[in-house]
């Protein structure tokens, strides 16, 4: 029945094998002791040895009686249960049946939670015992806290519950409250970002959007319309016999209009494209926030993502204008260039065009070196809000990304049905009406 966490014990793997302790562990099964008493006596790994002595501490009390016996093993105070109902104080220095004390324990309501949130909570109680394990406490009591935030029913698994008892060196009792009802779970809960903030963070980010669409809009419109006037005065000299001296009017107000847009109407069409930028952004953290935390397992508030990432992406987006915008500025020069070079020879003609060409491809290899950055620093933060690491950041992205390509596919296909639903409707209507 057992063959597999067996056989996965067997493992050269340090962290193979303590992986199968805590199977076995959570089994209860008293069978499994002896496995548990050879790898504490046999096995050449201190931590593995030691995670072992644990877990058998642990199956021991869910016993009235058992029968694990280690070399030089030592049980401090541990409190068992049986039936749900009843707990026992056991003091033993030699790991065998000591003086048990019935005492009452509190009946506690359990408490609604998704199977998602038990298998956070679930690997953040993993966590602790490794830090645990490492002797680092402080790290082990903080993500006990952590998972006693998704999951309070912890407080009644007694594998937790002897953890944090050892954790924290406080009774069992003691240690469930400590972690449920500390200020310190207070700040965990929100680490000092409010809504406010969050807010705060995406108003800033849809102010910047509207800026840059603003300046550069303007600055586009007017490097156009030289680069135009450049192509006209070409046009002008070479066929001022042949232009139509109306068309050629025309066309210089056509450009005069696109060089200077009407500012009121450029503001509003940056301040709904402000808008925009905050409503995209909300999808895209609604569905990465969704992915980072039933797929990845991660840690963190929807607020926690708002304002850990939305600061970066109002400067990635800085720096992206920046680029494109001189992208466009050489483009357009770089078409001014090409007009003007057509009266000179080949030679110069094929100059202007290879420094045009060349121009551009270092544009777009800076940009592309940028988003490489961009995403990899991305994944870090994403890996810090979660705290699941930056490969399962970068992990996220890509999952991110696919959901919301299957989410605009499905978008469209239904507004295309609903659409072609009701001009069937109107046509039949007219018809009809005929």
């Amino acid at each position: 029945m057992y063959d597999d966490i067996l056989e996965l014990l067997q493992s050269s793997n340090p962290k193979d094998r303590i992986q199968a302790i805590k199977e076995i562990a959570r089994t209860e099964d008293p069978s499994l002791l002896k496995e548990l008493a050879r790898v504490h006596k046999e096995d050449h790994d201190p931590e593995v040895r030691e995670v072992a002595l644990k877990a058998g501490r642990y199956i021991r009390s869910k016993q009235r009686e058992f029968d694990f016996i280690a070399s030089d093993a030592t049980v401090d105070d541990a409190r068992i249960g049986a039936d749900g109902e009843i707990e026992y104080d056991m003091t033993d220095d030699a790991a065998s049946i000591g003086d048990l004390t019935r005492k009452k324990k509190k009946n506690k309501p359990m408490v609604a939670v998704s199977a998602a949130a038990e298998k956070r909570a679930k690997g953040l109680v993993d966590r602790a015992m490794n830090f645990s394990m490492s002797g680092k406490n402080d790290m082990a009591a903080a993500e006990l806290r952590k998972a006693f935030q998704i999951n309070p029913n912890l407080a009644d698994d007694e594998y937790t519950m002897t953890l944090a008892s050892e954790v924290l060196g406080l009774p069992k009792e003691e240690a469930a409250d400590e972690l449920m009802y500390n200020e310190e779970l207070s700040r965990v809960t929100n680490d000092g970002i409010t809504w406010e903030t969050a807010l705060a963070d995406l108003a800033t980010y849809g102010l910047v959007t509207a800026i840059i669409v603003f300046v550069g809009v303007l600055l586009m419109t007017r490097v156009f319309g030289d680069a135009m006037y450049g192509y006209l005065d070409y046009y002008v000299q070479d066929y001022s016999g042949y232009a139509d001296p109306m068309s050629m009017q025309e066309m210089e107000m056509t450009i005069q209009q696109i060089s200077n847009p009407s500012v009121p109407g450029l503001l509003l069409v940056s301040l709904m494209a402000g808008f925009f930028a905050i409503f995209g952004q909300l999808i895209w953290y609604s569905v990465l926030h969704f992915v980072s935390t039933n797929f990845m397992s991660g840690m963190g508030s929807f607020r926690k993502l708002i304002h850990g990432v939305t600061p970066f992406y109002s400067i990635v987006t800085v720096i992206q204008a920046l680029i494109y915008g001189v992208m466009f500025f050489f483009a357009f020069r770089g078409m001014g260039d090409i007009f003007s070079s057509l009266d000179g020879s080949f030679e110069q003609q094929l100059a202007v065009s290879r420094s045009v060409q060349d121009t551009s491809n270092l544009l777009q290899l800076i940009g592309f070196v940028f988003s490489i950055g961009a995403l990899s620093y991305l994944s870090k933060l994403l890996g810090e809000v979660y705290d699941y690491g930056s490969g399962k950041g970068c992990v996220s992205i890509f999952l991110t990304g696919i959901m919301m390509v299957v989410l605009a596919c499905g978008c469209s296909f239904l507004f295309t049905a609903v659409a072609g639903n009701l001009f069937g409707n109107m046509m039949m209507g007219m018809s009809a009406g005929m």
